[in-house]
């Protein structure tokens, strides 16, 4: 399927983050059993890991579309970013990198110094990737250098507020046969084993001929505002004293993605005849946010110039956090301190506090205790 306006394939990259023990690979599991029914899954269900990027691009010359799933994905991104990437997997980070903005045309991949090894050529590129991983060791491989390189920026990545939801003991069933004719429905269109959504998947050596799904009038209108909004957004954060210029790398993508999410939304409803919505449209666009929120404000706690500009960061964020839960420009010290006390002592604490005040994003006032007895509350109110 494709887009009307941007040749562009229904991929995406995703990546949930949960804490040990909160069952993050049991979708993956469910997959993994899908694939083993449905032999059009299974041809582009390529396991869980990298060995190289000389080997996506390879399996890439096989088929153009391809279903990775890494299990433990803070290992893999710690394996592929930045400075200490052993040779074996540089380029693997690049690789993904061009295979997302390819996916509307070629992927044309590396010349090899090997003679008759000649560079791999892939039409319309689809490689989905779904990741789980624990929240800590991920944010933990990002700097600001590599924020800033776009490779985040193409990831949807989701951390449920509650880690650890009540235990579900049900019985574990194969998928229905209703349900495996609906993933077939969406496999093929509609249109049997030998459909063209078929063909699409399994030879890239000629140009896709992709269904284009229409767009309503009134969703086309909200993907120009939400176009909009981007735009002014990215010029906001290019401005030479920006505090976050990393955050143009992930919004640079908005739209786009966008339109990759409401297009799985529309086939999701009718894989015979899609049709992008307005409520496609803005249930894409909530998902991006949600994904967006929370990128930002643990990049926002994980990436900084040094150590006391993170600390202030991770202040400025509770606060606002309690804010917001409040729907009010208020947070009183009390609520401050139960929201950071396991990640900062008292002393750094109110040294974040008093740079925020002297900063002029707040200030600060004292009220009476409501008894009439004990210490007076200070409140932080937002400028």
């Amino acid at each position: 399927h494709s887009f009307p306006t941007r040749r562009s394939s229904d991929l995406l990259y995703t990546i949930c983050l949960l804490n040990s023990g909160a069952g993050k690979d049991a979708a993956r599991g469910v997959v993994n059993k899908l694939a083993g029914q449905l032999p059009a899954l299974d041809q582009i269900f390529c396991g869980s890991g990298l060995a190289s990027a000389s080997a996506l691009s390879e399996a890439l010359g096989k088929s153009p579309s391809l279903l990775l799933t890494i299990d433990e994905v803070s290992d893999f991104i710690r394996e592929n970013i930045g400075s200490n990437v052993s040779p074996h997997k540089i380029g693997i980070a690049a690789l993904i990198k061009s295979v997302f903005s390819d996916s509307g045309s070629r992927y044309k991949g590396q010349i090899y110094a090997t003679k008759g090894r000649d560079a791999i050529s892939t039409y319309n590129p689809c490689v989905c990737i779904s990741g789980v991983g624990t929240p800590y060791h991920f944010w933990r491989n990002f700097s600001a250098d590599s924020l800033d390189d776009g490779f985040l920026g193409r990831f949807l990545i989701f951390e449920p507020e509650v880690q650890y939801p009540d235990k579900q003991r049900v019985q574990f069933t194969p998928p229905s046969p209703e349900f495996i004719n609906y993933v077939e429905r969406i496999l093929n269109g509609g249109e049997g084993p030998d459909s063209l959504m078929i063909a699409n998947a399994s030879d890239g050596s000629v140009p896709a001929d992709p269904s284009v799904v229409p767009v309503n009038s009134d969703a086309s209108a909200e993907l120009n505002r939400l176009d909009n909004i981007g735009l002014k957004e990215l010029r906001k954060h290019e401005a030479p004293d920006s505090a976050t210029p990393w955050v143009t790398s992930l919004i640079a993508r908005y739209a786009e993605i966008v339109e990759k999410i409401a297009l799985i939304y529309a086939i999701s409803e009718n894989p015979e005849e899609p049709r992008i919505t307005l409520d496609a449209v803005k249930w894409a666009d909530n998902v991006f946010l949600l994904s967006m929120e929370r990128v930002y404000l643990q990049a926002s706690n994980n990436v900084a110039v040094n150590n006391a500009q993170r600390n202030v960061q991770r202040v400025r964020n509770a606060i606002e956090s309690i804010m917001k839960k409040k729907n009010s420009n208020e947070a009183a010290q009390n609520e401050i301190c139960q929201a950071l006390r396991s990640t900062l002592d008292a002393r750094t604490r109110n040294e974040c506090l008093k740079e925020l005040i002297e900063l002029g994003e707040y200030e600060a006032r004292s009220e009476p205790p409501k008894s009439g007895r004990g210490r007076p509350s200070v409140i932080f109110v937002k400028k």
